[in-house]
């Protein structure tokens, strides 16, 4: 489906969505942020007052890493751009402008959506944290790209998407 959105919220929230966010324009203390997403699968979005963001591109795609209480927010980034590459060399270029990882207290590991993934701040480890950020980046082609119903064949994204973060490994042994 193809998504126009507009998002108004405070002025202190920093916005993570689905979709390159095309206009953003303050008033009376409220941002009002439009955002268009073509031929993607889902749309979704997180506001936090508590990101930070840093961004560094991989291939045409801007990648952005949206966190807080990251001591790691550099590499953690890098396995997002590591993660993309690899997969893009693998099964095809990612087709899309940006690509955002959001830390947020999702429940347990993480989920996916086009152009945003959920990485939960309930990893213990910060080796976990980095193995779900591969597990969603491979996602963006085992659920979004190669669509299937992820709801009645499960077993299709997630049993591709873990062989996925397996090469993953493989092909980047040495970082």
């Amino acid at each position: 489906a193809n998504y126009n959105v507009t998002i108004t919220c405070d002025d202190d929230f920093v916005l993570a969505s689905t979709g390159n966010q095309l206009f953003t324009s303050s008033q009376n203390g409220k941002t009002t942020t439009t955002i268009s997403a073509k031929a993607v699968r889902d749309f979704a979005f997180v506001l936090s007052k508590n990101f930070s963001v840093i961004t560094q591109t991989a291939g045409k795609t801007t990648v952005k890493y949206y966190y807080y209480d990251d001591d790691n927010a550099q590499q953690s980034l890098q396995a997002g751009i590591d993660a993309l590459n690899t997969f893009s060399n693998l099964f095809g270029e990612y087709p899309y402008e940006t690509y955002s990882i959001v830390k947020t207290n999702f429940v347990h590991g993480g989920m996916e959506y086009p152009n945003l993934v959920y990485i939960s701040d309930g990893c213990e480890k910060y080796e976990d944290y980095i193995n779900v950020i591969v597990h969603e980046t491979a996602h963006q082609w085992w659920y979004n790209l190669v669509g299937s119903n992820a709801c009645e064949y499960a077993w299709m994204d997630e049993g591709l998407t873990e062989f996925s973060t397996l090469l993953f490994y493989r092909y980047n042994q040495e970082k």
